[in-house]
């Protein structure tokens, strides 16, 4: 079990990901444990040296095995637009890792990811500690997002997609219009799954993102005779 511990950290850059999302990069204390996929909660810390009482849980984009923690984060409410607009210095009270939304090396070596917006972030943390690891699982990702402009972390995980052969990113977008796009247009559905998966009850499904999202994607799985001990849940309230 990894043991809860609260830490102070220092913002040491701020990575632009979109037009509204970033990354905020940490040093990673010494000793720090988590696995990929957790979250800690987060507090700014106030000119009084003293944390905010407002907090809020992000999950970890970057990999256990990195010497930084990245916190990627979309402008969704007040805190988050906040952040969004962190500088470097900005510290930041810690405590976690908490979650069980994590990666199992030990389940099933073909692994699905479906996320919507900010959803995508554990599984960069995810991916990245594969590659790390060299291992041999196979990594499916169907992002949905609003435009092509939405899509945190697109040049980053086209990369890995080109640089290795089990890593597959399917994007699709639900507000095309007159936009240059010649990849996948609406909503993750059924056929989407099933034309790009072989055999979906081989695969251990991820599933992060609006509550609304991860229901109707439950529904969908189960609907596919996908086993529910096979899909793992991430809610964003």
């Amino acid at each position: 079990m990894i043991k809860f511990r609260t830490f102070i950290g220092e913002v040491k850059d701020v990575i632009s990901e979109t037009h509204n999302a970033c990354t905020l990069r940490f040093d990673k204390p010494a000793e720090l444990d988590f696995k990929p996929g957790q979250f800690f909660t987060m507090q700014f810390i106030g000119q009084d040296g003293q944390p905010e009482k407002k907090l809020r849980s992000f999950s970890v984009s970057s990999s256990p095995l990195d010497i930084f923690i990245d916190i990627t984060v979309k402008a969704e409410g007040e805190f988050s637009t906040r952040m969004l607009n962190a500088e470097i210095g900005t510290k930041f009270k810690f405590s976690g890792p908490f979650g069980n939304f994590i990666f199992q090396e030990s389940l099933a070596l073909k692994q699905v990811f479906i996320s919507g917006g900010s959803g995508v972030t554990p599984y960069r943390s995810f991916v990245r500690y594969a590659m790390q690891k060299n291992l041999p699982h196979q990594f499916i990702l169907f992002y949905s997002s609003r435009i092509p402009d939405d899509i945190i972390f697109r040049k980053e995980l086209e990369e890995y997609a080109a640089e290795f052969n089990n890593i597959r990113n399917i994007f699709t977008i639900t507000k095309p219009g007159g936009l240059d796009w010649d990849g996948l247009t609406g909503r993750i559905d059924r056929k989407m799954i099933q034309d790009n998966i072989d055999n979906a009850t081989d695969a251990i499904f991820y599933i992060c993102g609006s509550k609304e999202l991860v229901a109707s994607m439950i529904d969908m799985l189960k609907g596919m005779d996908v086993k529910p001990d096979h899909i793992k849940t991430e809610r964003w309230n």
